[in-house]
């Protein structure tokens, strides 16, 4: 059952607030849909919640409409700060949480923030982002972290990261983490799921965020065989309450016989290496979104950054070289070694 606590539908004329990256986003749509929304964003976003309100001044209001149509509708006004979106009758979650998706990503970068395609999470006050390629153990680490060293999640394959209050933060993100058997092979928490092949498990942070998922419509949208991680192998994921960065690993290809400490130098020369990487996003490519993220939809367009985004998204990578701790790790590390490294930074000052 979905609990329908604070449920749009016991609030007239009420609409959900979603806040990302210190962003106010207003979502207006029937009661279902977005009581289904409140419950797979909560302890993802910075906060989810029903309000009433009639005037929404100067932040982004995203209307989504059901109707009889064959292929959806986006319409988009910059200036009112307004997004009309138009589903079929058959659309569910998985396609409003897509649309989502590249929205806030987009008015995040118009804001200034930098996409890291990083995984992140805070360790015994903590909080250490894993950034690499794709295949490059960014989940290894952090089921590591998770499962065997009781970390918090902060986001797994994409975060946005930005200054806040004079330091580095990295934001809480989508709340599904997706795995591959092989990867849950590696960290030992492989099983039979009593299904010849399955590409992908699915984890969530509460139990109810599994109900409002469609799995076989998400299966079909992916092209893969998606499932939900069997409840009783899970184990807890917990949303981060931190969120300022306190040190960074580099995985590269390079076998290296330790998790190595790197200088401000080396860590540009690794940055240059994988910034070509399309799912690391920096203002300036939100200019030419379809050529930079051909991999992305195009729904939402004409949201550019000004002058002040692109500084402020140079200057996070600036503070990330200059004032974060930077290590660089082979990204076929073992577990054991993941785990020794994660011990010895939950050590005070250890990296200082």
């Amino acid at each position: 059952m979905v609990d329908r606590t604070n449920a749009l539908s016991d609030l007239p004329f009420a609409h959900l607030v979603m806040k990302f990256a210190g962003i106010n986003i207003h979502v207006f749509s029937n009661a279902v849909l977005l009581d289904k929304l409140k419950i797979f964003w909560e302890g993802s976003a910075e906060y989810v919640y029903y309000t009433n309100e009639t005037t929404v001044c100067n932040e982004w209001k995203v209307y989504i409409d059901i109707a009889d149509l064959t292929h959806e509708k986006t319409l988009t006004d910059i200036n009112g700060k307004t997004v009309r979106l138009t589903l079929p009758m058959n659309s569910c979650i998985t396609e409003v949480n897509s649309f989502l998706r590249e929205f806030i990503t987009k008015v995040t970068l118009a804001e200034g923030y930098v996409w890291l395609h990083a995984s992140a999470f805070e360790l015994s006050g903590k909080v250490i982002v894993v950034i690499g390629n794709k295949g490059d153990g960014k989940t290894t680490w952090l089921l590591t972290a998770i499962c065997r060293k009781n970390a918090r999640l902060i986001g797994n394959d994409q975060s946005p990261i930005g200054i806040d209050n004079g330091k580095l933060a990295i934001y809480r993100w989508r709340p599904d983490v997706k795995i591959c058997p092989g990867t849950l092979d590696f960290v030992g928490l492989s099983f039979d799921y009593n299904e010849p092949v399955i590409d992908r498990y699915l984890m969530m942070p509460f139990l109810n965020q599994y109900e409002v998922i469609d799995f076989l419509e998400l299966s079909e949208r992916s092209n893969q065989i998606i499932r939900k991680f069997p409840l009783d192998k899970a184990f807890g994921i917990t949303p981060a309450t931190s969120n300022t960065i306190s040190l960074v690993v580099f995985l590269k290809g390079e076998p290296a016989s330790e998790i190595q400490r790197i200088n401000e130098a080396e860590a540009r020369l690794l940055w240059d290496k994988i910034s070509n990487d399309p799912e690391i996003i920096t203002p300036d490519k939100l200019e030419n979104w379809n050529m930079h993220i051909p991999f992305w939809n195009k729904r939402v367009n004409g949201i550019k950054p000004d002058n002040d985004a692109l500084k402020l998204g140079e200057e996070s990578l600036e503070y990330l070289f200059k004032n974060i701790p930077v290590f660089k790790a082979y990204s076929r590390l073992s577990v054991v070694e993941i785990e020794s490294f994660l011990d010895k930074i939950s050590k005070e000052n250890y990296y200082e």
